[in-house]
């Protein structure tokens, strides 16, 4: 379906559901590190579920880049030619509970079953590789160039059989990972029975060496002279690879360990906080800047001085344009409330006389005095009222810097301006009214805790870790929430925009630390790192997903300062949220303003 029939130009849809037409139209490759991913190293791209990795990944294989540069030729004879090998790691088919199984029964040869895994992640290497080259680099075979590659593989691994062309090696390839699920399902299926035992019905045992005369360097060699007839590497997309088993993530350690970047490079795209191992096959340490570069997605900071800002305004605008809509700027057709503008005019107005009535030496200048304080004195005046977040500039902070979070309550609007105004033409909207901006980011805030917490904890069952550990981390959101909220409506503060704390103890509590690494991996809290108050040691900080801001009426636009908080006050956060108030309040009392928060 083209993109401008759709009904809601927001829409997000799986990067494998575009076509390469739309997915070059909509993807926004400026203000990102494009060409740091295009680069000739080894990469590692981190970032939140939503933050735009897969499209990214996407966008570097050949169709794309056809159409980017206008022909395969053209592309192929650029400077940064390379041909994208997009390789899906949340399949099912790589983590498959068999296979853990297998890695954990001490009653079978650990050294069989590792040769068994690592045949299986090269075939499927083998197999991407080909249907990429078949897929989309169909201009440069012919019959005689697919037999010379064919040729060269099967005299070698497959003696005596008839292959004639790249479709019937993929399917060779294929029938390999079918012989090992068929002889792993047949060993789990009579576990126990006597004589059972685990066997590869396999010709050969690949390894994911690239040195000369293995199988992998063969195969990319061949390909490489037979088909593109240049010296151009191929780039493994190794996409959601935090949904990799432990010793799969080492087979991709070791691919990158060999630093064979001119036949086969590899790019690695995952939640930081899910992929912990950094050694290789043979226990050898793979480390930044030797071994391969880091790039981090997600941004936390979301000001219109940002990239991230200009990157969904690109990416909004793109959508509206495409989908032919009337009104293209994203801030014409996101509006901010009109009468919240002037309530914050009016604090910026009074926080300015505020300013001036301060006695003795004025602690910072009236511009930062005014920059700081007047949009908690904002919060502060409300009282019984709420605030809406309505406008393009608050959803874009509401996003917390994941692209999804903020396509998603776009496409919720939209909707709901549907079902308001039945038959009325959706490309005529003029703007998204404040009342369906506000209770669509209200609802998107809560469905955050009950989707991803409240919901799961139902079908769980009680003595289970994961449903204590949920509800841990729902006890621990709830109550951080409320002491941000009580600081921000606390006039007497002087620094109460904080949506942060930091953990002072680096070792900790095995259970909190479980929470804590869940809610980084659910992007509840992003996770950063900071110099102490005390100035001599780094904390580990978390700052919470702005997402959650409506839910407690916190300000999203900015944040400053945070918290340094023990253990032992987590741990009591968790259990009893009141008594942890009380707490922290208590301790607020006992210290200096100076001594809490930075200035």
């Amino acid at each position: 379906m083209p993109f401008n029939d759709l009904l809601n130009p927001f829409e997000i849809k799986p990067p494998e559901e575009l076509t390469a037409e739309l997915l070059h139209k909509l993807f926004v490759k400026e203000y990102t590190e494009h060409n740091a991913l295009i680069g000739n190293y080894h990469t590692f791209i981190y970032g939140s579920r939503g933050s735009g990795k897969s499209m990214h990944f996407r966008y570097l294989e050949p169709k794309c880049q056809i159409i980017e540069f206008g022909s395969l030729k053209k592309f192929l004879e650029s400077e940064v030619a390379f041909i994208g090998v997009y390789i899906n790691c949340n399949r099912g088919d790589f983590t498959t509970s068999d296979f853990k199984k297998l890695l954990c029964n001490s009653d079978v040869d650990r050294t069989l079953v590792e040769k068994i895994l690592t045949h299986y992640f090269v075939m499927d290497i083998a197999e991407s590789t080909l249907k990429t080259c078949i897929e989309q680099l169909g201009e440069l075979l012919d019959e005689k160039k697919e037999k010379r590659v064919v040729d060269q593989i099967t005299e070698l691994y497959f003696k005596g059989t008839e292959v004639k062309s790249l479709k019937d090696l993929r399917k060779m390839f294929r029938n390999e990972k079918k012989k090992i699920n068929d002889s792993v399902n047949e060993f789990q299926k009579n576990y126990g029975i006597q004589g059972n035992r685990l066997e590869a019905k396999l010709d050969f045992f690949a390894d994911v060496s690239l040195e000369e005369d293995t199988f992998l360097y063969r195969l990319f060699v061949s390909l490489k002279n037979e088909v593109i007839n240049k010296e151009i590497p191929y780039y493994l997309l190794f996409d959601e690879a935090n949904e990799l088993l432990d010793f799969q993530k080492k087979i991709i350690n070791t691919l990158i360990s060999q630093r064979k970047h001119s036949l086969v490079c590899i790019k690695v795209s995952c939640q930081s906080i899910s992929y912990k191992v950094n050694i290789d096959l043979k226990d050898r340490p793979i480390q930044e800047t030797h071994d391969y570069y880091l790039v981090d997605l997600d941004s936390l900071y979301t000001t219109d001085k940002n990239t991230y800002y200009d990157r969904i305004k690109e990416i909004a605008e793109r959508r509206l344009k495409i989908a032919t809509f009337n009104t293209i700027n994203i801030k014409d057709f996101i509006p901010e409330n009109h009468e919240d503008i002037d309530k914050i005019k009016k604090a910026e107005e009074n926080t300015a006389k505020e300013y001036d009535e301060l006695p003795g030496e004025k602690p910072i200048s009236r511009v930062d005095y005014i920059r700081k304080y007047s949009k908690a004195r904002f919060f502060q005046s409300l009282k019984k009222t709420s605030y809406g977040y309505t406008g393009f500039d608050n959803l874009v902070h509401f996003s917390s810097g994941i692209i999804r979070s903020f396509l998603e309550p776009c496409y919720s609007m939209i909707n709901e301006y549907v079902k308001r105004n039945p038959g009325k033409n959706i490309k005529e909207i003029p703007c998204i009214p404040y009342e369906i901006q506000r209770s669509e980011i209200e609802n998107y805030s809560n469905s955050f805790i009950t989707k991803e917490i409240k919901e799961p904890i139902k079908v769980l069952s009680q003595d289970s870790e994961e449903r204590k550990i949920l509800e841990g981390l729902n006890n621990l959101i709830e109550s951080i929430g409320t002491l941000f909220s009580m600081r921000l409506k606390d006039e007497k503060s002087r620094e109460p925009r904080i949506i942060s704390f930091a953990v002072k103890e680096s070792i900790r509590q095995d259970f909190l630390q479980k929470i804590l690494d869940y809610a980084v991996q659910k992007a509840f809290f992003h996770q950063k790192w900071y110099r102490a108050k005390s100035g001599h040691e780094m904390l580990e900080c978390f700052i919470l997903n702005r997402r959650l801001c409506p839910r407690f009426q916190l300000d999203l636009s900015s944040f400053q300062g945070r918290f340094e908080l023990l253990q032992d006050d987590l741990l009591l956060a968790i259990k009893d949220k009141d008594a942890f108030i009380k707490k922290v309040e208590k301790e607020k009392e006992e210290i200096t303003q100076l001594q809490l928060f930075d200035f």
